[in-house]
This record gives structure tokens, C-alpha cells and sequence, in this order.
């Protein structure tokens, strides 16, 4: 039963879980199977929901309803809060097939806000239309979208010595002659 699962972590970060669950604890899972079945539930988003808990219980340590518990199970992923994936995408927005993405709704966010904006415009302009992209970006990824697909492929070849020999046009000879280079 899928209670299994969540009810030891209610019963580590709830401070109330023995006091809602010690006289119908049979009837408390049968609770929350059948929301969770009502909600038709994956099993990675009771996972999230499950995380989403454990986060939360250092200031909320009780136990949700199965209602709050669906909820919870049914926000977006969310990797990194708003101001971390805000500053990665204004971090790399110069160099963005080289950088380290830690999600790519952090990257459809950048994008959706503009990569020159996210560089040259104050963040009192660009976090709140940051927020909204990157809400929207979580929210697809959470509905199982492929994002990682917009994200830019890093570039096979390198960039061409324009030194080399091999490259001997007579426009390229003729500005090696004038920089005293010999081709």
C-alpha cells in the first residue's frame, strides 16, 4: 500500500502523527490511499510530495490532511528556490552552451526573460518576470515536458586558428605580411 511509504516519514517529522493516527490508524491510510488514488497520483509525484514534507516540517512539523498531502504532491518540482536558479541563470547568461545547468527549467526560464536582460537590466525588473517563467518552467517539467530539448547543444568543433597554415588566403597572407608573420 502506498501508505507504507509515507506514513514512516509522517511519523518522523510530524509531531502529531500518533495523536491523529493512534485510534484509526486502518482507517487514516485508507484516508489517504484513496485521495491519492483519486488524484491519480504518479509514483514520482508522491515522491516530490513526500519531499516536499520533510522540507516544510522544520517550520510546520504536522502531520497534512490528505487534501494538503495531494497538494503538496501536485507542486512543481522545485530544484532550486526562485533567487539560487535566478542568479544561476543571470551567472551564465553570458556563456550559456559552456555552463552548468542544475535543471533545465532554470534555462527555459533564463530564456523566456531574455538573456541581454538578465545580464543589463537591475533585478528589481527581470526576478519578477524571472519568477513567473521559472514557475512555468517547473510546472511543465513536473507534467513530465522533455525541457532538456531546448536546452543549447555545446559546440563539436572548435573555433578555427585563423594562424594556421592551412588556411592560406591571399587576403589572410597578406595581413600576416603587414603583422610581420611569416604564414
Amino acid at each position: 500500500m502506498v501508505t507504507d511509504q509515507i506514513f514512516p516519514k509522517f511519523q518522523l517529522y510530524a509531531r502529531d502523527f500518533m495523536a491523529k493516527t493512534a485510534a484509526m490508524p486502518e482507517f487514516v491510510a485508507k484516508e489517504f490511499a484513496k485521495a491519492i488514488f483519486k488524484a491519480q497520483l504518479s509514483d514520482e509525484q508522491i515522491k516530490n510530495g513526500v519531499r516536499r514534507f520533510e522540507k516544510m516540517a522544520g517550520d510546520k512539523p504536522f502531520m497534512p490532511n490528505p487534501a494538503e498531502f495531494v497538494d503538496l504532491c501536485r507542486e512543481p518540482v522545485d530544484a532550486l528556490g526562485y533567487a539560487e536558479a535566478y542568479l544561476e541563470a543571470c551567472r551564465n547568461a553570458g556563456f550559456l552552451s559552456d555552463a552548468k545547468w542544475s535543471s533545465p527549467a532554470v534555462y527555459v526560464a533564463g530564456k523566456a526573460v531574455g538573456w541581454f536582460e538578465l545580464r543589463n537590466r537591475p533585478e528589481r525588473d527581470t526576478l519578477p518576470r524571472f519568477k513567473d517563467a521559472y514557475k512555468i518552467a517547473l510546472a511543465r517539467l513536473s507534467s513530465g515536458e522533455n525541457l532538456a530539448a531546448e536546452m543549447p547543444v555545446a559546440a563539436i568543433e572548435k573555433p578555427r586558428d585563423i594562424f594556421r597554415a592551412d588556411l592560406n588566403t591571399p587576403g589572410r597572407l597578406k595581413a600576416l605580411a603587414l603583422l610581420g608573420r611569416k604564414p
